[in-house]
């Protein structure tokens, strides 16, 4: 009896044992999000949430499992943005007023990394610690701010968009968060706060346009006529050059013709002096 009551113990003890080796949630900092690597069944597909119990029978194997432990607090960002909308110079110097068409905003933008990302994050662009995925979001945003940039220039354009970046309140910043989500997809975009903003007159834009516009369709209507022209007479002037070199290289291999267009112009040949021969002369 007794030896069965020390082997109920000792069972319990080396069960107990396998269940805090294997109890994950014991090693993952507080509000912090890990991601599992396993030599035997490689990246999980899902973070482990904080303050989730979660247990790994892969735990069990010494040096078979990895965590890598993250907390996935939002992040501000500032961004500085200037430059000119599209043909800027080129539509101000078809107006007397030479507007100037440059833009400039300033501002900082409020995000946080997705927990669903985080997996394919740390896989992907071998993130291990916090540093690396600060530094990681850090290049991230750089090129959020260069997407909006583009944004800027590719949508000031557009008469639906006009108003919107004239304003630089609320609803341009919501417009541009949903721009910029389908580029990132990582990330929850929280704000766009705009701390200062200049953008040129988009209707003013729009009537340089139109100038321009108007410009390049009346200097068409005038080069195509010559256009034209040009092309039928150099056609003509090729067809005449390839006549002449076929003519010549005909005279070349038959010089008798030379007579015979010459007899039929009524042309009159000189005489040819022909060399007698030994025998002629005699």
């Amino acid at each position: 009896m007794r030896k069965i009551i020390v082997s109920l113990i000792l069972l319990i003890l080396v069960a107990l044992s396998v269940f805090f080796i294997g109890w994950t949630t014991l090693v993952i900092p507080p509000g912090a999000y890990a991601v599992v690597l396993t030599k035997s069944s490689g990246w999980a597909e899902a973070p482990i949430p904080p303050g989730k119990f979660s247990w790994h029978w892969e735990r069990l194997l010494p040096t078979n499992m990895n965590l890598f432990c993250f907390q996935l607090n939002p992040s501000s960002h500032e961004f500085s943005l200037s430059g000119e909308l599209p043909q800027a110079g080129l539509y101000a110097s078809f107006m007397p007023e030479k507007p100037d068409f440059s833009y400039e905003f300033r501002g900082s933008l409020f995000l946080r990394v997705k927990a669903s990302a985080l997996p394919g994050i740390v896989r992907d662009y071998s993130v291990r610690d916090e540093a690396g995925l600060k530094l990681w979001i850090s290049q991230q945003a750089q090129d959020i701010a260069a997407r909006l940039s583009q944004i800027v220039q590719l949508r000031s354009g557009e008469s639906e968009y006009g108003a919107l970046f004239a304003s630089g309140g609320k609803a341009l910043a919501d417009n541009l968060i949903a721009e910029i989500a389908e580029d990132f997809p990582r990330f929850d975009i929280l704000s766009i706060n705009i701390a200062s903003y200049r953008f040129p007159d988009s209707k003013l834009y729009e009537q340089g346009k139109s100038i321009y516009t108007s410009y390049l369709g009346a200097k068409k209507s005038f080069i195509e006529p010559v256009i034209r022209e040009l092309a039928q007479k150099g056609a003509l002037d090729e067809y005449r050059l390839e006549s002449l070199e076929r003519y010549g290289e005909l005279l070349n291999r038959y010089p008798i013709l030379i007579d015979y267009l010459a007899v039929e112009r009524g042309m009159t040949l000189p005489a040819r002096h022909e060399t007698a021969t030994p025998a002629q002369k005699e």
